[in-house]
């Protein structure tokens, strides 16, 4: 009789992505097309990172559904979440003291409150005028309207910690001075599929790469499909750029191993997985 299978102390590979437009269909949120590639890595053991702008509570849910338990990466980088069943793996010599504790895992943070991000934009509301529209501003309805998704799931991803999502009402050379007002503030912008998003100074790679320093450096394959992916794909050993209806692909720095996929969303994602895994084990 075999011997059942364990999961190796680190992993040999770590998979980070970006969900909406990548392991999510951009309109539908649908998912399904990429579970071949899920259940694979799931039996090989390699965790899958999810790595988004969405809120821990949307990224938990989803987890849920996909049937994986893993930590997540969200708000564009702006906290990393460790189920506490896995902080050995992490802090094999104890907790770490800058963990803040949440109901079953344990909070690395990166970015700034979203309080602090709110004030910075009333302050730049009375200097500039009404520049944009925020999460801050609009009801759940308008929030489900203007990304898709169902009242419960907008419920969900209203509830920011750390970010604030928004749309530019003005000109270009106002944006300019916004971004430029909002990095002296010790803040970033990053643009997602649908909305800008204005956070603290971190970015998707900066958790991530403490993450694989953690792991002891296992190969990194990230996969996204818009600018707010780039310095993630930029970290990755192979980075996969998913196809997006919406613009081109992310403009990366040059990586031999990179993968423009043909397909979109989870369709391009479940094709990249299984090419770089036929190509390991050919």
């Amino acid at each position: 009789m075999t011997a059942p299978r364990t999961a190796p102390a680190t992993p040999k590979y770590l998979v980070s992505t970006d969900l909406d437009g990548t392991l999510l269909d951009h309109h539908t949120y649908a998912w399904e097309a990429a579970k071949p590639a899920l259940a694979f890595l799931h039996e090989q053991h390699i965790p899958v990172i999810f790595n988004t702008s969405k809120t821990l509570a949307e990224a938990l849910a989803l987890q849920k559904t996909m049937g994986i338990c893993q930590a997540v990466i969200v708000e564009n980088g702006s906290a990393l979440a460790i189920p506490k069943t896995q902080l050995p793996l992490f802090f094999p010599k104890g907790i770490h003291q800058a963990l803040t504790e949440a109901e079953q895992h344990s909070i690395l943070t990166f970015g700034q409150p979203r309080a602090e991000i709110l004030q910075f934009i009333a302050q730049q509301k009375d200097q500039l005028g009404p520049i944009l529209e925020s999460y801050n501003d609009w009801s759940i309805e308008t929030i489900a309207e203007k990304t898709g998704l169902p009242l419960t799931t907008a419920k969900l991803s209203a509830a920011k910690d750390y970010s604030e999502p928004f749309i530019w009402l003005s000109n270009e050379q106002t944006f300019e001075r916004f971004q430029h007002n909002a990095k002296q503030a010790g803040l970033a912008i990053t643009q997602g599929g649908r909305f800008y998003h204005l956070l603290g100074d971190t970015n998707k790679a900066k958790p991530l790469q403490w993450l694989c320093e953690q792991l002891a450096q296992p190969t990194l394959i990230c996969l996204g499909d818009n600018k707010n992916d780039i310095a993630m794909l930029n970290a990755a050993n192979i980075p996969v750029c998913v196809k997006s209806p919406t613009g081109p692909y992310p403009s990366i720095k040059a990586n031999p191993n990179t993968i423009f996929t043909e397909g979109y969303g989870p369709i391009g994602w479940n094709e990249a997985i299984t090419k770089i895994f036929n190509n390991k084990s050919g």
